[in-house]
């Protein structure tokens, strides 16, 4: 026969009268009066403590702290058994003003709440970005030289607030405006001689006609930012030739140098094998189109020379209209009339 079921009060007496349950019982009872006496001096201590002054400890200079006796407990919190032997979270009835924090001879006092943040050794550094600014704010797009603007703005502000005078501010934007007027002229050098060196080496195929429109459009852009450079008579037609034969001359002299190397090995080849027939034919055919090459950069040469004198003459022609204008009292009769 099976064993009738017994209810959960039987099963629970049971368990409560069980010699190994009782033994459990009693060594837990006695752990937690162990613990309990060992707890109570320090509860008791938490519940008299009250603010004691800050031990004198040298800082890392070796002297005293100032701030000696301002220090606080910070501990807010703690575990607690009730009535019921349950532990549950307990805080103080009062709790106490925070004035001093510890932290390595680092303090933040109430005079003082907020670290003393030093920027006077990037000073330097916001010189620089202030001129990256300056040259940001004379750029022919319109969004970046807002940027530019706004961020100049902020950094001399910056800067006069750490001590920076204005005469050293001016300076530093003139500075600024003379480095990107010198990148301007070196990047239009740069770009007529590419445009130079294109039409005489590939001369009229797709391929460069493509290359030198773009090069017409960067001495475009670079002329516009010379422009808001402050000096937009810069590159006027006269200066833009004279920069052509400047670029056109150092084309011809580096022609020249390459004529003079493949000369040097075509001799060195005729001397040692002594027969025109066993000279090297790639040499000659670089020394063929390299002849072509200063061909075509003397007569461009001829015709930018030809140009710069037109505009020297009309140059000179106005310059003395005007002289004879000024001299002459009744020059300008004929308008006052």
């Amino acid at each position: 026969m099976k064993e009738p079921i017994r209810g959960n009060e039987d099963k629970l007496s049971d368990i409560l009268n069980n010699t190994y349950y009782q033994a459990v019982q009693t060594q837990l009872r006695e752990k937690n009066k162990k613990l309990d006496a060992k707890d109570a001096p320090s509860l008791q201590q938490h519940g008299q403590e009250k603010v004691a002054p800050m031990a004198s400890k040298p800082n890392s200079s070796g002297t005293l702290s100032q701030n000696q006796g301002d220090r606080a407990s910070i501990r807010s919190v703690e575990w607690k058994r009730n009535q019921s032997g349950d532990f549950e979270l307990s805080s103080p009835s009062e709790w106490p003003l925070i004035t001093a924090v510890d932290l390595s001879g680092q303090r933040v006092t109430a005079n003082n709440p907020a670290y003393k943040i030093e920027l006077s050794p990037r000073i330097d550094r916001f010189k620089e970005s202030l001129s990256q600014a300056v040259v940001q704010s004379r750029s022919s797009n319109y969004f970046v030289s807002r940027f530019g603007e706004l961020k100049a703005g902020m950094l001399i502000r910056i800067l006069s607030l750490l001590g920076v005078s204005p005469d050293d501010l001016k300076q530093v934007q003139q500075t600024a405006i003379k480095g990107a007027i010198s990148q301007n002229i070196q990047s239009m050098s740069e770009a007529i001689y590419s445009s130079e060196m294109t039409e005489i080496i590939q001369g009229g195929t797709k391929k460069a006609r493509r290359a030198l429109r773009l090069f017409k459009a960067t001495k475009t852009q670079l002329m516009k930012q010379m422009a808001l450079l402050g000096d937009p008579d810069y590159w006027g037609n006269r200066r833009l030739t004279q920069e052509h034969i400047t670029q056109l001359s150092k084309i011809l002299d580096e022609l020249n140098q390459e004529k003079d190397i493949l000369t040097y090995r075509l001799d060195y080849h005729y001397t040692h094998y002594g027969h025109a027939h066993l000279l090297d034919p790639d040499t000659q055919k670089k020394m063929s189109r390299v002849g072509q090459y200063i061909q075509k950069a003397t007569q461009q040469t001829h015709r930018r020379r030809v140009e710069l004198r037109r505009l020297e003459g009309d140059k000179t022609k106005e310059l003395v209209a005007l002289g004879q204008q000024l001299l002459d009292p009744n020059a300008n009769k004929g308008y006052e009339q």
